[in-house]
């Protein structure tokens, strides 16, 4: 019976530590500015919440939006800042229990289409690739500024 008590416990820890994600995003702060500027810039948090440093790659994307017709949709480029925007991110060491901020730039070129709209995931990943933390996505409007702000 103590065999079978031992292995159902050496199971529930093996499975509650396998479903935990060490690595977090969120959002602190969206863009204020006109949604007909070039640039727009969302302060962001990276935390890890391991018992151990992590050097960490935030990685950005293009996704498809969902619900949105290909059509409708066009791709955005971006670029990653530390929190004193002075420098652009890149992999950085993470202490355990700590997290920082960076920015976050999604900008477009004065060609791009107008009337679309753009979904950027963003997350972080362990430098060994084996942790990572759920998505963060944001959507974006590329207005014709003749019909918006």
């Amino acid at each position: 019976m103590k065999t079978v008590i031992t292995a159902i416990i050496i199971c529930l820890i093996a499975f509650s530590s396998f479903g935990q994600q060490y690595l977090s995003v969120k959002i602190l702060e969206g863009a204020d500015d006109v949604n007909s500027d070039l640039d727009q810039y969302f302060l962001l948090e990276v935390s890890n919440n391991s018992p151990w440093g992590e050097h960490i790659d935030i990685l950005v994307t293009n996704n498809s939006c969902a619900n949105i017709s290909p059509n409708d949709q066009v791709k955005l480029l971006h670029k990653l800042y530390d929190k004193t925007m002075e420098f652009e991110l890149d992999t950085f060491y993470l202490s355990p229990n700590n997290s920082t901020k960076f920015y976050l730039k999604i900008y477009r070129e004065p060609n791009t289409p107008t009337n679309r709209w753009n979904c950027k995931s963003i997350k972080a990943s362990a430098k060994n690739g084996d942790v990572f933390s759920s998505p963060v996505i944001i959507t974006s409007l590329v207005p014709n500024p003749n019909n918006n702000n």
